[in-house]
């Protein structure tokens, strides 16, 4: 049975608040001060018993570095597809979500906005989805030009997902020719 602080760890951790999971890492301080790489230890057992894992993330992206970490958790393994109706999005968002993180994947992980909006509309997926992504963490915008984001980094397999879009013969990003469009 989890302590009290255990519980108020997995908790933060666990739900979301606004459109971001997890929690800082100086919430989780907050509440436990020293014990904190304790009481993750134990809750790391825990969860792998579960088949989940924690993840801590740089907040601007990068798998923790420099900057404000955030702490949450995921599923080990791939979601089934009866299980992903629980994830609480959308079909038309997952599918925006899956062409647009194996669009900016492919190309480094940033690409021109208004590629990635006619990628969306050669899709039939309306370009508003962007801007939920983007309230979403799981991309970010500056300049007109999109990029993965630390949400896409931490919870999307971008590698798997290219190779998965590659098997299933669709395309993205080609002209009919099969050329690429100017960047």
């Amino acid at each position: 049975m989890p302590s009290g602080r255990e519980s108020s760890v997995l908790a933060l951790m666990l739900f979301r608040r606004g459109r971001r999971p997890g929690a800082y890492m100086s919430e989780l301080e907050d509440i436990c001060g020293d014990d904190l790489e304790e009481i993750l230890d134990g809750l790391r057992r825990r969860l792998d018993d579960l088949g989940l894992e924690m993840v801590t993330i740089d907040d601007r992206g990068d798998m923790v570095k420099e900057g404000k970490k955030r702490v949450f958790v995921r599923a080990r393994s791939s979601l089934r597809k009866k299980d992903v109706k629980l994830c609480g999005w959308d079909r038309r968002f997952l599918a925006a979500l899956a062409a647009t993180t194996c669009f900016l994947t492919s190309r480094g992980g940033r690409a021109r906005e208004a590629e990635v909006v006619d990628i969306l509309k050669t899709k039939g997926i309306s370009s508003k989805k962007i801007e939920t992504m983007l309230e979403a963490g799981y991309l970010s915008r500056d300049d007109g030009v999109l990029s993965l984001s630390w949400r896409a980094l931490a919870e999307i397999d971008q590698e798997r997902l290219k190779s998965l879009f590659v098997a299933s013969g669709v395309r993205l990003g080609e002209e009919e020719n099969g050329a690429r469009p100017n960047p």
